[in-house]
């Protein structure tokens, strides 16, 4: 059976290139609406990328089929209209559970307004957050009223919040829902946000940008009221399974898995490596990785192919680490009997001593030693300072 891996682009320089090659291009100008510039929002895409290093470890399939929701439903990943989130994701690959990073699109509330008011029967949206020092009253009934003052300093913590609808004719209408009856509606069913909880994290939009998220969940609550677009229910129905942890693939325009060969990534490395490689060396440092990661060392090979230059950087750090490390030679112990001071022209005010050194005593004249320590290069070879200075004197004065 034929070996296959997922592709992933690994680098801003290979997102770029694949990202604005022309088929993909096209992909993108059958989805977008007609207002909608598919050069400027391949560009902010690409900013909004590269931005987030580990979107460029997604999987190329999952990244793009969240790019083209994004065209789908005209919303930017920009001010918070749109965004491109990594997941952890366990995906079967050649017959085997492996963890895989995908990425996903989740729409954000300033984009879900942008939706309701594109439908041309809303004429505004706006949602508050209500902290418990603010000025704060709500009646319902037969004479409703809403008052919100908020409070300029100290506002305190949150107690609820509350969106503001108001139609092409006029008419206004208005949700208040309590932060508990929040929570428990919708910040107890996100995933990601108890997935977090469980495992101590903070990177979740529940934790990172509670307001935001709390507006969010007021303009989908309310928006069962109004008279909703297709797209903007659409992003709702896609926001509602984000939370609930399903991974909802375009409907549009679908991207076939980039699938590509095992094999041929394992042979990639393998004509990768230098030649000045040791391959005992090499086999030690792949059976080391393959314990600590638990992973085939095929496996180990296709993953450096991701970027080959940052691997064998870190190779060669692993390497040098592995050389018998020399030990560090102190100054020789002076032997009254075999050193002797020697006092040059006194208007150097230099001090030459004569040490007992193989190669002073052979080819420098006393006078030119300068007193240097042994010291021995790769090669196990004497270095002698005074020595190189005198045959380059000699060459010199040729």
């Amino acid at each position: 059976m034929e070996e296959k891996a997922l592709m992933v682009l690994g680098t801003p320089q290979k997102f770029q290139s694949y990202l604005f090659s022309e088929d993909i291009k096209k992909k993108f100008e059958m989805a977008v609406p007609k207002w909608m510039s598919v050069d400027r929002l391949l560009r902010v895409v690409f900013t909004s990328v590269t931005r987030n290093p580990k979107l460029l470890q997604c999987t190329t399939e999952s990244l793009l089929s969240s790019i083209m929701q994004c065209a789908q439903l005209g919303l930017e990943p920009i001010l918070g209209r749109a965004h491109l989130i990594p997941y952890n994701n366990n995906k079967q690959i050649n017959g085997k559970w492996v963890k895989v990073l995908e990425c996903q699109f989740q729409p954000g509330y300033q984009g879900l307004v942008d939706l309701a008011e594109r439908s041309g029967k809303i004429e505004t949206v706006k949602a508050h957050v209500v902290y418990e020092n603010d000025e704060f009253d709500i009646e319902y009934g037969l004479n409703e009223r809403l008052v919100h003052k908020p409070q300029r300093t100290d506002r305190g913590k949150p107690i609820g919040a509350y969106t503001v609808w108001t139609r092409t004719s006029g008419v206004k209408t208005y949700t208040f829902m309590f932060l508990e009856d929040i929570y428990r509606d919708f910040r107890s069913k996100s995933t990601a946000y108890t997935h977090a909880v469980r495992d101590k994290r903070t990177d979740t939009p529940w934790i990172e940008n509670e307001p935001e998220m709390l507006k969010k969940s007021l303009v989908k609550r309310h928006s069962k009221l109004e008279p909703a677009s297709i797209d903007f229910m659409t992003a709702v129905e896609l926001d509602n399974m984000i939370d609930i942890g399903e991974r909802p693939q375009s409907t549009l325009l679908s991207f076939e898995p980039e699938i590509i060969d095992q094999a041929d990534l394992v042979k990639q490395f393998d004509d990768s490596i230098p030649k000045d490689i040791n391959q005992d060396l090499l086999t030690t440092f792949l059976d080391k990785s393959r314990e600590v990661f638990e992973k085939e060392i095929d496996e180990i090979k296709v993953e450096a192919c991701e970027d080959l230059q940052v691997f064998w950087k870190q190779y060669r750090i692993w390497e040098k680490n592995q050389r018998p490390k020399k030990e560090k030679k102190g100054k020789p112990k002076e032997d009254p009997q075999v050193v002797e001071e020697k006092k040059v022209p006194e208007s150097t005010g230099q001090k030459f001593v004569k040490l007992n050194c193989p190669v002073t005593a052979t080819k420098v004249p006393e006078t030119q030693c300068e007193g240097c320590v042994e010291r021995e290069n790769d090669a196990g070879e004497i270095i002698c300072i005074s020595y190189e200075k005198y045959t380059d004197n000699l060459k010199g004065n040729r």
